[in-house]
């Protein structure tokens, strides 16, 4: 992963990088990128270019091994966070920015214009997009005990080219999990500049008004970290009530195409696809379980299929969560493997069955 970020955060003016966007106001946070969870780097057949798609500036290239980040290009707009299946660009926000006592957030972006008069300044709870948020960081809001969340945003359309789903989409995405889940939603209000300085300065206490220097807004931010999974919630940091969750990701295998070559089931990092050893206590079976809950939708199962047996829809109810499987042996070879109950026995393995016996494997060794 390269990149760097020469400038001091703040020091470039919007008319270098955006045109007059007001994005860059607030600093440049060029995101840093973990190697180590960055599907391009863990895996030489992933195709994902999430966060180069979501770039509205083409700062961030995917190459066939490795991400690169221009930082001159990089308006620090954050879009590229929420775009990662793999969180391996951490959101640099702590959402520590609840008034206590009042279980409400504010959140203004960049473009609304909210803040005192030299700009010199930033309200607290300000940051560069509002789009900036995903899944994880709505999880991480309510998990911390955020009940409502006021949101304040600037026209879009003279600010970015948004190429992913825009908060409100998230909002809802997130809405119809929970309420699915039976847990009382995240409430969100989107309201203009005045009406969220109203309601944020009626939940602060008297004589706060909490106004940041840009220093002490830029310290708000902290390194990118990556968000282990939790037991009983999902891979997004959201309770999970029952095994039949309503999931924002659903993977799927077509039995009729698999080929049971396990690829899919060592690719998969998050346990979304096992292979399962049984014993009901007669013969010993296997199946292929599916844990849609924990599907990042990274794609890694489909780009390492060669029978494109393998399928992520988008949210829902799963349907599927597991592919019985059937133990057989190539009678070419004679390896032993499986393959889904569904299909007929074969009499050869994939890999004598695509030689067809024009070809011998045997070994020379000096």
């Amino acid at each position: 992963m390269t990149g760097s970020a020469d400038a001091e955060p703040g020091t470039m003016s919007g008319t270098d990088r955006t045109g007059g966007s007001r994005l860059a106001s607030f600093g440049s946070f060029v995101p840093a990128i973990d190697s180590t969870t960055c599907l391009l780097a863990r895996a030489a057949f992933a195709t994902c270019r999430a966060c180069a798609d979501a770039c509205p500036t083409g700062a961030l290239t995917a190459g066939p091994d490795a991400l690169t980040i221009e930082a001159s290009r990089c308006l620090g707009c954050g879009l590229c966070v929420p775009a990662c299946p793999e969180a391996a660009i951490a959101s640099p926000l702590r959402f520590d920015l609840t008034i206590r006592g009042s279980k409400a957030l504010f959140l203004a972006c960049a473009a609304s214009a909210v803040h005192d008069g030299d700009r010199a300044h930033a309200v607290a709870g300000a940051i560069p997009c509002l789009h900036m948020l995903g899944l994880r960081d709505l999880a991480a809001i309510h998990n911390q005990g955020a009940e409502l969340v006021v949101a304040c945003c600037g026209d879009c359309s003279s600010c970015l080219e948004l190429r992913g789903p825009r908060l409100a989409d998230t909002a809802s995405l997130f809405a119809t999990l929970l309420g699915a889940r039976g847990i009382t939603a995240l409430r969100f209000e989107f309201v203009d500049q005045e009406r969220f300085l109203q309601l944020r300065q009626q939940a602060l206490p008297p004589g706060d008004t909490r106004v940041l220097a840009r220093r002490a807004f830029l310290r708000m931010f902290s390194p990118p970290a990556m968000a282990k999974a939790e037991a009983g919630r999902d891979a997004f940091g959201i309770v999970l009530t029952a095994p039949d969750n309503v999931t924002a990701f659903r993977p799927s295998i077509d039995g009729r195409k698999c080929s049971g070559c396990d690829a899919c089931i060592h690719a998969c990092p998050h346990g979304a696809l096992r292979l399962e050893h049984r014993d009901p206590g007669g013969e010993p079976t296997r199946a292929y379980a599916i844990t849609p809950s924990a599907c990042t939708n990274c794609g890694l199962c489909r780009d390492i299929c060669t029978e494109n047996a393998i399928t992520i829809a988008k949210a829902g109810r799963p349907q599927q969560f597991e592919i019985p499987l059937v133990a057989v042996r190539c009678e070419q070879c004679g390896v032993p493997g499986h393959i889904p109950a569904m299909q007929p026995p074969q009499p050869r393995c994939r890999v004598c069955a695509r030689l067809d016996g024009r070809q011998r494997l045997f070994q020379v060794q000096d």
